[in-house]
């Protein structure tokens, strides 16, 4: 199966596989926001509620719900046009979230990686150095 690599370090940037999903480019739409707030919190369940005030804020929308899900709808035709499976975006109870069983590689989780293992130590001084330039690379 192909990997979703997402970077966010230095502009938001998606490819699945060989396929630009949203290029560094890509203007900061509505459906580009979702979808980062959807993979900073991969896994979890979030009602539609919040994602209605993250997106909209304080807009003065006379129909907030049907907007989140005109947002919902064009992100899934984004990501299918570009052959990600639909089912990376998962909707249950009047809530939303980006499948954690969907591939993934996300730069700002692996430099939080490189970090934690630096913390915990235990490392050679030749891996911890490893890991040092690991963490620069990617920020």
């Amino acid at each position: 199966m192909k990997e979703l690599t997402v970077t966010m370090f230095g502009g938001f940037e998606v490819s699945y596989g060989e396929t630009a999903v949203i290029p560094r480019d890509a203007r900061n739409s509505k459906v580009v926001q979702l979808f980062q707030y959807l993979l900073c919190r991969r896994g979890s369940m979030i009602p539609q509620g919040e994602l209605i005030e993250v997106l909209l804020g304080e807009a003065d929308c006379a129909n907030p719900l049907a907007v989140l899900k005109n947002i919902v709808y064009r992100l899934h035709k984004l990501l299918g046009e570009r052959g990600v499976p639909r089912e990376c975006i998962l909707h249950a109870k009047s809530s939303y979230s980006f499948s954690g069983e969907m591939p993934c590689r996300i730069d700002i989780e692996e430099y939080e990686e490189a970090v934690r293992q630096l913390k915990d130590g235990g490392q050679a001084a030749g891996d911890r150095l490893a890991l040092c330039f690991r963490a620069m690379d990617l920020y």
